[in-house]
């Protein structure tokens, strides 16, 4: 388990680590861009992104999770595979491509019609490209894709800056998403062919029964994307239907933090899944602890970081855009909450596909994508983008719980532990020194809530003995990385 836990933490911090960086310039640069887009070009840039966004699942096909999982259970079908499937998208991005014509494009002018195309090739060109990083994740090579979301970060907000500088208006911005998506499917792929020279493309081309398994076998991840993209997608979508462009830039300009938080989420999630996709194909049995005592650590970092957003939204809001999106508090201060279990359900994904278990995932994400258009068809006309945040909030508790179920029930997995009770202790405490703390300045705030809830849970028998343990491996790691020599 030692070596599971240190394998876990080189991949997930060096993930980590590399969004960080980038997000804390890129998170400044995009706060000073919606500052200066009109609220009605940022209500449409959003709109754009998440209608075409939508059309992800066909155009990837759910390959790249396909893929992740294969080319480590299946070494030697790994080149075919790998060609089998990009030719695939290829053809199912042309496919996507004219649907989203086809659909979102009856009734505009010509100008918005480019824009959808500009957005829609932006959209293709990214996602496509995590065939390679996906499978470069599923190698547990995932330092790789740390420099890549790097270099491609730090280009798209160069990109963005000039929009400022310039010309700070919706075409230039759909001009920059654009040529990011073209620039990291480029780089993701010269990444793969410099560092995976053993995988290259299968000379020849593929058969047709290469073709009609990969695809038969891609199905249940087609559908899988496909509910999770309109779950995630859906609900700017559905605010510009049902309600007005104002409550689209207010719930974007909240959701812009939770979208941080969301992709570390999904990074550390996706190193957990290639660990356990590795431990599935060596029949190790241990996947229950490493699922355990992830959540556990998930929560502890989880919880104090929504407590901390939901508290002080209207304060981050102000920082990052001036009292221009104040209206949006409210709706931070739910979809703070949602982080918890997203932290959560991530790794409860990671453990069920990892297994093959797919069609649990597309019932579960079915399941909670009608009901988040249910609840959004409620809320939505009286509560606007404070309706869509409760929706989301509601839905993600329902597919945590859903998960525990089914690893209940499948694996014999309890997640709730002895550990809960301490947590749950500390966590108490440190709301309550938020609630006394709201006339201090919001740092001490911050550190004293911070500080008293490692008190309390170190106090209350919140550590456990393999925490020392992780501590001195992580930092005699560290001592290692900065000794000279």
């Amino acid at each position: 388990m030692g070596s599971r836990s240190r394998n876990i933490f080189v991949n997930a911090s060096a993930l980590v680590v590399a969004t960080l960086l980038t997000r804390v310039v890129s998170v400044s640069v995009v706060a000073l861009l919606v500052r200066t887009l009109s609220t009605g070009d940022f209500a449409r840039y959003s709109y754009l992104t998440s209608f075409v966004g939508m059309f992800a699942a066909l155009a990837t096909l759910g390959l790249p999770s396909y893929l992740s999982r294969e080319v480590v259970q299946q070494p030697q079908r790994a080149p075919t595979l790998l060609k089998t499937a990009y030719i695939l998208q290829i053809v199912f991005s042309v496919v996507s491509t004219l649907l989203i014509l086809v659909l979102g494009g009856s009734g505009r002018n010509s100008s918005d019609i480019w824009l959808l195309l500009l957005s829609t090739f932006g959209m293709v060109t990214a996602t496509t490209a995590t065939l390679f990083l996906y499978t470069i994740n599923g190698l547990n090579r995932s330092y790789i894709t740390a420099v890549v979301t790097v270099i491609s970060s730090l280009l798209n907000t160069l990109g963005l800056l000039l929009v400022i500088a310039f010309k700070p208006d919706l075409e230039a911005l759909i001009w920059v998403y654009f040529l990011s998506g073209v620039i990291q499917h480029i780089l993701s792929f010269l990444a793969f062919r410099w560092f995976f020279k053993e995988l290259k493309f299968a000379t020849g081309w593929p058969g047709f029964q290469d073709f009609k398994s990969v695809f038969l076998d891609s199905l249940p991840y087609v559908f899988l994307v496909a509910f999770t993209t309109i779950y995630f997608r859906i609900d700017i979508v559905l605010l510009e239907a049902w309600s007005t462009l104002a409550q689209v830039a207010q719930y974007s300009a909240a959701y812009k933090f939770i979208e941080i938080v969301s992709i570390l989420v999904s990074l550390i999630g996706t190193v957990f899944f290639a660990e356990f996709s590795n431990m599935q194909a060596q029949g190790n049995q241990n996947t229950g602890m490493v699922l355990k005592r992830g959540l556990r650590y998930m929560v502890l970092i989880a919880l104090p970081l929504a407590a901390l957003i939901s508290f002080y939204a209207r304060d981050i809001l102000f920082i990052f855009y001036g009292d221009k999106y104040l209206q949006s508090t409210a709706m931070l201060q739910v979809l703070s909450w949602t982080t918890v279990f997203l932290f959560a359900r991530n790794l409860q994904t990671g453990l069920v596909q990892a297994h093959n278990y797919v069609t649990i995932q597309v019932f579960v994400f079915a399941a909670s994508s009608l009901l988040n258009v249910g609840l959004n068809y409620l809320f939505i006309p009286t509560q606007g983008g404070f309706g869509a945040a409760v929706a989301t909030l509601i839905c993600e508790v329902f597919n945590f719980l859903a998960f525990s179920y089914f690893i209940y029930a499948k694996f014999g997995i309890v997640l709730i532990e002895r550990w809960i009770a301490p947590t749950a202790l500390a966590f108490a405490a440190m709301l309550a020194v938020l609630g006394a703390c709201t006339a201090v300045p919001a740092g001490l705030g911050i550190s004293l809530a911070i500080l008293t809830f490692g008190g309390v849970l170190y106090l209350s028998g919140g550590l456990l003995p393999e925490d020392a343990g992780m501590w001195r491996r992580v930092t005699a790691k560290l001592t290692r990385k900065s000794s000279p020599g």
